[in-house]
């Protein structure tokens, strides 16, 4: 028998992302809305994750707290795939990273390329750090 806790935070994670992708304002939002339920539900958890470390590489404040930020992702993500995810937008990725074999180290990348975005001055030393 399901957990009923468990399908309420399920529940509630989903709205979550959902809510973020509409709140942004992207035309993305309908795109995904015409997406079967698994995959709109997915494509929601993913925009809502690189939604949320965007506005930290982006948002208001010093360096060191953006990245202390995005370190604290690091940790979530981790934690998510070990099945110990503790936010309602981990939790939201929890379902599509099992069912789309999605892996760590893109979300590791996609954290990578925001704490470049955050640093106060972006160098790169040659095209291979480019790729």
């Amino acid at each position: 028998m399901p957990d009923i806790n468990s399908n309420e935070a399920h529940a509630r994670s989903q709205a979550h992302a959902e809510s973020v992708v509409k709140g942004s304002g992207t035309s993305f939002f309908w795109a995904m809305r015409r997406m079967p339920d698994e995959k709109r539900h997915a494509m929601y958890a993913l925009y809502a994750f690189c939604r949320e470390v965007d506005d930290i590489a982006d948002g208001p404040g010093g360096e060191g707290g953006k990245l202390s930020s995005l370190g604290r992702w690091r940790d979530e993500i981790s934690q998510t795939y070990e099945g110990r995810p503790g936010g309602l937008t981990s939790h939201a990725l929890e379902e599509p990273i099992r069912r789309f074999g999605l892996p760590e180290k893109d979300f590791i990348a996609i954290i990578d390329g925001m704490e470049m975005d955050a640093a106060k001055r972006l160098r790169i030393a040659d095209m291979d750090e480019l790729d």
